[in-house]
């Protein structure tokens, strides 16, 4: 890989001006042992020249060491350039990369290849994406196969996070096992103080166990379960919402790599679930809009994959639909509650709602007027057509429940309700201006259309008589209603 691969602009064109120079091993190894950021990333550029224009020499192990050195993340503290760090992260990885093609990649241990894990993910403050790149190529060289799942067991979890996180929460043993009883944090507040221990390490740390969940094989998973559960319902239920988000992510990861089996044998699937329910309620305005929708996301995304580990058979159906249930009442219904007036936590709750109706399928019937009471507002008010994605997620979900809880819908009052909010809806639609109209105004108009061609089917298809002469008074008073109303054939019945 050449210079403009390895480096971003800064570094190359600090690189041009420090060619110029000659400089000493001994100098090199000294500045890449400074405090100063700037000097390391100047050491590490003229390291990474020389390496470029020769092979390194037998004396090359001095220097793996040192760059391993300037690769390692600072403590948590205030007052770090992340620009620099970021910048000479970049450096220091441009200068292993010859090395390692030249055939240092003998002198790449466990205790070096640790540190570079941090830079391997893009977008983090302290790397770049040259960076990102060549640190992944690294790792990637070094680790694969049985070697890699080795060196997530024992080094990364085992040796290194193990420490960090073995008491930092008590809803899991020590031993990363479910708890009896969840010790209530003492009075001096000591437990919250020990529960943050974790974070002097640097945020980094969360970076390398979300680099071990995804390296990690279902069958290394299955044997090794206990390493991973400390460190996720630590993350899932810290006060940070973006550490709190980014373990619900690693989470989600992490179930969908677990095989079922170990999740309801171990009964750490509980755990999870008691640590997962509250991060449904972090709403605004306690919590910013920008900060609560990810989370809410990634919330809904954690529980749904927990219900559907629990399996479809009796009695394991039994505990997947009261995950569910809980979910729907205290996520989705509550959520709303609090948080009408934010749009996008709407589209949210929409969403959410429609996969907990597809994965209850016909037992969502239970919830069947809570969900058409909290549908109707999205849908009929006027004001709500100012962000379409959340009245198009809403006028999904109402469709979804239409096919799960037919039954209990046609010779009920549900079914008129269902019209009356459809049709509230298409007239909303179609008093905006025809030139505003967006991809998702018509993809609403399209579900609405939906939603009559669902009602209309299943009126036809059981004994109740359809209320033709009702219903064509109503297009009579709306016209525009007419193509909505389609499905009814309104003008054969009423000949």
């Amino acid at each position: 890989m050449s210079a403009n691969e390895l480096l971003g602009s800064d570094n190359r064109n600090r690189l041009k001006e420090l060619a110029k120079g000659s400089f000493s091993e001994e100098s090199i190894l000294k500045d890449l042992a400074s405090d100063e950021p700037s000097c390391r990333r100047d050491a590490a550029l003229i390291l990474f020249h020389h390496a470029c224009k020769k092979a390194p020499n037998t004396e090359g192990s001095a220097f793996i060491e040192a760059l391993a050195e300037t690769l390692k993340q600072p403590r948590a503290r205030e007052g770090i350039d992340v620009h620099a760090w970021a910048t000479c992260a970049e450096a220091t990885l441009a200068a292993l990369h010859p090395l390692v093609e030249a055939g240092a990649d003998r002198l790449l241990e466990e205790d070096f290849l640790l540190p570079l894990i941090p830079y391997t993910e893009v977008g983090r403050p302290w790397n770049t994406d040259a960076a990102a790149s060549t640190a992944k190529s690294l790792v990637d060289g070094q680790l694969s196969g049985e070697k890699k799942q080795d060196f997530v067991t024992r080094v990364v979890l085992q040796r290194y996070l193990r420490p960090l996180f073995s008491k930092s929460t008590s809803s899991v043993t020590a031993e990363g096992r479910p708890a009896l009883f969840r010790e209530p944090p003492p009075p001096n507040g000591g437990f919250h103080e020990q529960k943050a221990a974790w974070k002097d390490a640097g945020p980094h740390v969360v970076t390398v166990f979300a680099w071990a969940v995804e390296a990690s094989e279902p069958s290394t998973i299955k044997q090794h379960w206990p390493l991973y559960v400390p460190v996720l319902v630590t993350l899932a239920e810290d006060g940070d919402v973006a550490v709190r988000q980014c373990g619900l992510d690693v989470l989600g990861r992490f179930l969908a790599a677990c095989p079922a089996e170990v999740l309801r044998a171990s009964g750490v699937d509980a755990v999870f679930e008691a640590s997962v329910l509250p991060s449904l309620l972090f709403l605004p305005s306690l919590t910013p809009e920008a900060e609560s929708v990810p989370l809410l996301r990634a919330a809904y995304h954690v529980l749904h994959a927990l219900a559907l580990a629990a399996g479809a058979d009796d009695p394991a159906a039994a505990r997947r639909r009261a995950l569910l249930d809980r979910t729907l009442r205290e996520g989705v219904f509550a959520g709303y509650f609090h948080a009408s007036q934010h749009v996008r936590v709407v589209e949210v709750l929409m969403r959410a709602a429609a996969e907990i109706v597809q994965a209850l399928e016909v037992y969502a019937v239970k919830h069947l007027q809570s969900l058409l009471d909290l549908f109707t507002p999205v849908l009929t008010d006027a004001f709500a057509l100012a962000y379409p994605p959340a009245v198009l997620a809403a006028a999904q979900a109402l469709n979804t429940t239409i096919l799960n809880c037919w039954p209990r819908i046609i010779g009920t009052p549900h079914a008129e309700h269902i019209i009356s909010i459809a049709s509230r809806c298409w007239i909303n639609v179609h008093d905006q201006d025809s030139g505003d109209w967006g991809p998702e105004l018509e993809s609403l108009a399209d579900e609405l259309s939906k939603t009559m061609m669902l009602v209309a089917t299943l009126w036809k298809e059981s004994d109740e008589v359809i209320p033709v002469e009702k219903l064509a008074r109503i297009v009579q008073k709306a016209p525009s209603l007419k193509p909505l109303f389609a499905p009814f054939r309104l003008e054969k019945s009423t000949a």
